[in-house]
């Protein structure tokens, strides 16, 4: 039978995020880059014309495995089962989680408003496969809600964020996981305040979320809420989110708070 490491036992330190944030940061240089020189290509261009829909399912399914791959790599741990443990995803979503989903919400729903008023730019990928998406928006619409939020937040509030945490403060730990998120919203965020501000917005809740409650679930829900405001009708998400209070409500226990001191030596 496998034992956990203790928690004595165990600490992710800045540099472990620091290293998996550049590294996540050059391969989508790098993913861009492949895509713009293949976009130059007479035959990869005509290809990627006519798949264009599938084959950004296909991309972004394939950058949510790697994302993942890449945070356990550079966690230091030595199974799956540790990181599962330390990241938050043994971790029961709970009351605070299902009530900051209401929160994401509330930011959504202002940033519908601005792409209304004009002072938000539209997801540009969303705004396409609404329009021309098909049969591949079966997929992109459970991608956005679920397998996106999940990889998102695993990686990014239950590592990157978490070994911030390990070497900095709250507000430091916070800023930095900021600056990591608009490198990769970047288009929406250089366009419009209101997006910079919506999203922002909702990092920070993400990061006080992962902070208060340690369960990285409590952080999809939030992110999967918010989400869902952007790409459902208003009964679809509202029903959704009622019936998550029958998972979310059944748990009754305190939420620990989140500690991490540890030191893997290899």
């Amino acid at each position: 039978m496998m034992h956990s490491p203790s928690q004595e036992q165990i600490t992710w330190k800045a540099r472990n995020a620091w290293r998996c944030a550049i590294f996540l940061l050059i391969l989508e240089f790098i993913i861009h880059l492949w895509i713009q020189i293949a976009r130059h290509n007479a035959t990869a261009s005509h290809w990627l014309t006519i798949h264009k829909y599938s084959f950004s399912n296909c991309l972004g399914a394939f950058e949510a495995g790697l994302w993942l791959f890449i945070a356990f790599l550079f966690s230091d741990l030595p199974s799956v089962q540790c990181f599962v443990e330390y990241s938050g995803l043994n971790l029961r979503p709970t009351l605070v989680g299902w009530w900051a989903a209401w929160a994401a919400v509330g930011v959504a729903l202002l940033d519908r408003w601005g792409v209304v008023h004009a002072s938000t730019y539209p997801n540009p990928t969303g705004h396409m496969f609404y329009l021309y998406g098909g049969v591949a928006s079966l997929f992109y619409i459970p991608f956005v809600l679920l397998i996106g939020p999940f990889c998102d937040e695993l990686v990014g509030r239950g590592f990157l964020y978490s070994a911030f945490r390990g070497s900095y403060g709250l507000l430091l730990s916070t800023i930095l996981i900021i600056g990591f998120e608009v490198c990769f919203h970047w288009h929406a965020v250089t366009h419009s305040l209101c997006a910079l501000g919506c999203l922002s917005a909702l990092w920070i809740l993400l990061c006080t979320v992962r902070e208060t409650t340690r369960s990285v679930w409590n952080c999809i829900l939030c992110h999967g809420a918010y989400n869902a405001v952007q790409v459902l009708t208003w009964p679809v998400y509202f029903t959704g989110i009622m019936l998550l209070l029958l998972i979310c409500g059944s748990y009754g226990g305190p939420a620990p708070r989140l500690e991490i001191n540890i030191n893997v030596e290899k």
